[in-house]
C-alpha cells in the first residue's frame, strides 16, 4: 500500500528526495568532520610549540640548547614526522670558519656539542653561505645511495659524530632555517614531504 495523501507517481515514498536530503546531510557531516580535524591538527601543532616554547624560555646556558633540540624532535615525532635522524642548531663563527653545533639524535637518544669546520667540503660552504645570507634563508640537500657511503667515510674524517644508522640507510637529508644569528636544522633518513618541512 501507499500513504494515503499520494495519489500516484513514480516515488510514491519519496525515496528519492530521502536520497537527495542524506546526500545533502553527509556532505554537511564531512565538512565539519574535516573542519574538527584541521581544528585538532591546530591544537595539537600549538601544544608541540609551547612545549618548545617553555623550554627555550628557560634556557640559562648555551648547553640548555641541546633540550630544545631534544623537545624539538619529541614534538615532531608526536605529530607524526617519522625517520628523525637529528634535530641541531648551529652558531657561525666567520672569522673561524667553523659553527657550532648542538644537535640531539634522536635513534640514539644522544645529545652532542661539536665545533664544526665548514670550510673544508662544498656541501658545508654552500649551507654556510645560505644560513650567513640571514633571517628567512632555506638550505636542504639530500644525499642519496652510494654517496651515502661517501658522505659518512668523509665525516669519519672529521670531528662529527658518526650515526651508525647512516650505515643502512637508503638516503640523509638535510634541512636548514637561518634564524639570523643561528640556524635551526633537522636530518632524516628518508625525504620529508613539504607538510612536514612547513611544520618544522
Amino acid at each position: 500500500s501507499k500513504p494515503e495523501h499520494i495519489s500516484g507517481g513514480d516515488d510514491p515514498w519519496h525515496v528519492n528526495e530521502w536520497k537527495k536530503k542524506n546526500a545533502e546531510l553527509q556532505k554537511a557531516v564531512d565538512e565539519k568532520t574535516i573542519e574538527l580535524v584541521d581544528k585538532n591538527r591546530e591544537l595539537e601543532i600549538e601544544t608541540a610549540l609551547e612545549k618548545v616554547r617553555t623550554i627555550a624560555m628557560g634556557m640559562r646556558k648555551p648547553d640548555d640548547m641541546l633540550d630544545v633540540c631534544k623537545t624539538i624532535s619529541n614534538q615532531l615525532q608526536s605529530l607524526g614526522v617519522k625517520e628523525i635522524r637529528n634535530v641541531q642548531t648551529a652558531i657561525f663563527y666567520e672569522q673561524h670558519g667553523t659553527y657550532m653545533n648542538y644537535e640531539y639524535y634522536a635513534k640514539h637518544n644522544k645529545t652532542i656539542i661539536t665545533e664544526t669546520l665548514y670550510t673544508n667540503h662544498e656541501m658545508h660552504e654552500e649551507f654556510a653561505r645560505k644560513m650567513l645570507k640571514g633571517k628567512g634563508e632555506f638550505f636542504k640537500t639530500h644525499i642519496e645511495g652510494k654517496k651515502v657511503k661517501d658522505w659518512i667515510a668523509y665525516q669519519k674524517t672529521t670531528n662529527v659524530f658518526i650515526d651508525k644508522y647512516l650505515e643502512n640507510a637508503s638516503s640523509v637529508n638535510y634541512y636548514w632555517f637561518s634564524l639570523g644569528p643561528v640556524a635551526l636544522g633537522i636530518s632524516t633518513y628518508h625525504p620529508l614531504t613539504k607538510d612536514e618541512i612547513n611544520l618544522f
